[in-house]
């Protein structure tokens, strides 16, 4: 048998080494072997001392040194600027890991290059001097990346001019020309203690010109005094939106990002109180997809004001703009919400069967939980909710309080209902 297959597969045909691929094509592969953001010299460094070929690749090419940080030694960033010499820089100046003087020196070697900055990781204080450069000679900086330190002093706003549109911003305690045209085709953009933020206007300008947005994440950010008017009515839709956070922002503008977002893929939401009725429910439409991945879903339901907060377990952790970990889930808190909306909602999305999911119910006021199990239970399609009406109006609180109905026997009247309309 071995003698057959040698005659069908001769020795002649072996695989060749990668050493012998083109160089154009071998330093694509090498090229994946790190991330630019988080690249470390050392990286390049080790690759270069694989074998010549590698060697020369590496040491010849710009892409293999794309970043210079101020929390490395200086003589590694003028090393990195002698091979990177005509290419795009990713420049990384952090105060807190930096002594004054080394990152006083570091600017000094970074800051003819700006016309070269592709992306700009800052943290530290405000450097009025820096950031008007980054808006008049940035003009190739795509990523926008700032937390500043801004003490007791007046918070800032970077100006930027003309350049390419930004694909990722991140601001921190610092604030920006919103109306700049730079503000479209994001990819993810993070905002904390911001305190001059968009207007309503800007918001909606820049959120419907980022079709491919990943990331909306929103801490602390403008005033009821700037808001300015409200926009034409207009949906957003944002199909590749993943992640949205919004948290202590102005009634009117948290509101109007519930209203407007449409995420159909959005899997990490959390949401602030919402008070609205009609914006409660548009917020739990906007987490069902992302509660249809949850195994486990927990409600703490208040009788008094219609109060719940609806988290999935684990709770949800964000895909920041800097990377790092993420877990998909929902934390979201609305008010003027039934019970039963909620719960019908919930078994909604079980109808796919994607999911076998436990809602732990808790409803504020009550000695004891009830534990809802096998929501995906259910076997037949809802097609019009005000036709399950009456089954909904005969579910009590004083019932649910007696713990002698569970989503097992809800489900049952929704199939009996369904028998009746037909449905199954």
């Amino acid at each position: 048998m071995r003698a057959k297959l040698n005659q069908l597969h001769p020795a002649s045909a072996q695989t060749a080494g990668i050493e012998l691929l083109p160089p154009e094509i071998l330093e694509t592969i090498l090229l994946l072997t790190f991330d630019p953001w988080e690249w470390h010299p050392t990286q390049s460094t080790n690759l270069a001392l694989v074998c010549r070929t590698w060697h020369c690749i590496v040491i010849s090419s710009n892409l293999f040194w794309p970043r210079i940080s101020s929390c490395h030694r200086i003589e590694v960033s003028q090393q990195v600027l002698k091979l990177n010499d005509r290419g795009h820089i990713i420049v990384e100046v952090d105060e807190k890991t930096a002594l004054g003087s080394d990152t006083k020196a570091f600017l000094a070697l970074a800051r003819p290059q700006i016309h070269r900055w592709s992306t700009l990781f800052f943290s530290g204080y405000y450097q009025e001097a820096l950031f008007n450069a980054v808006g008049t000679e940035g003009s190739k900086i795509e990523n926008l990346l700032v937390e500043v330190d801004y003490g007791v002093g007046p918070r800032q706003t970077i100006t930027l001019g003309v350049g390419p549109p930004l694909r990722h911003l991140a601001l921190l305690s610092v604030s920006l020309n919103w109306s700049t045209d730079r503000l479209r085709s994001l990819r993810s953009i993070t905002l904390g203690s911001v305190r001059r933020g968009p207007t309503l206007v800007e918001f909606h300008a820049f959120l419907s010109s980022s079709k491919a947005l990943e990331i909306l994440y929103l801490d602390d950010v403008g005033s009821a005094d700037n808001l300015g008017p409200e926009p034409a009515p207009s949906p957003v839709i944002l199909p590749f939106l993943t992640d949205i956070w919004i948290r202590s922002l102005p009634t009117r503008l948290f509101h109007f990002l519930v209203e407007t977002v449409r995420a159909p893929i959005c899997t990490s939401v959390c949401l602030d109180v919402i008070t609205s009725p009609s914006t409660s429910m548009r917020a739990l439409d906007l987490a069902l997809p992302s509660l249809r991945s949850s195994s486990i879903v927990d409600i703490e339901y208040s009788q008094l004001d219609q109060f719940a907060c609806i988290n999935s377990d684990p709770r949800p952790q964000p895909l920041s703009s800097y990377g790092g970990p993420r877990i998909p889930g929902a934390n979201i808190i609305v008010k003027q919400i039934k019970l039963e909306y909620i719960l019908l909602r919930l078994s909604e999305i079980s109808l796919d069967g994607l999911v076998e999911m436990t809602v732990n119910l808790h409803v504020v006021g009550l000695d004891e939980n009830l534990e809802l199990t096998d929501l995906a239970s259910r076997e037949f399609e809802l097609r019009q909710l005000h036709l399950l009406q009456p089954v909904l109006q005969r579910i009590s609180q004083s019932e649910l309080a007696e713990g002698n109905r569970d989503l097992k026997h809800l489900l049952a009247e929704l199939e009996d209902a369904a028998k009746l309309q037909g449905f199954i």
